[in-house]
């Protein structure tokens, strides 16, 4: 299977992660921070305030934060799994289907962290 293929399956970014650059461990840092699974919305969010008081820039869109949420994953920093249900009403025990995808960091995103690198 040639790269052009991979790319048409999504899967080309495996090839460029060679080195993690300042996004990848404010993703981490917040993934380490949360010590809970975060969808990649309240990830982007918690990335942007970051940055803010630093008087950094912002990144552009969260779709730049998704991507690299993707690749880490393709290379074992972080994990993503679909969560089942969330509980609604506790008095009622209603329950809801939920299919939106969650991200934790790994034993070796914990140590690409502490590494400043991939290991």
């Amino acid at each position: 299977m040639n790269i052009d293929e991979h790319r048409a399956k999504g899967e080309y970014a495996i090839y460029k992660v060679k080195k993690l650059r300042p996004i990848n461990f404010d993703i981490l840092e917040v993934l380490k921070k949360a010590g809970k699974p975060l969808t990649s919305r309240t990830t982007t969010s918690r990335v942007h305030k970051k940055r803010k008081p630093l008087g950094e820039k912002g990144y552009k869109s969260q779709g730049q934060i998704s991507g690299r949420l993707s690749e880490m994953g393709r290379v074992g920093l972080v994990r993503m799994f679909y969560a089942e249900v969330k509980l609604v009403d506790e008095e009622t025990m209603e329950f809801k289907f939920r299919k939106t995808p969650h991200w934790e960091i790994t034993s070796r995103g914990r140590k690409a962290l502490e590494l400043k690198r991939i290991p």
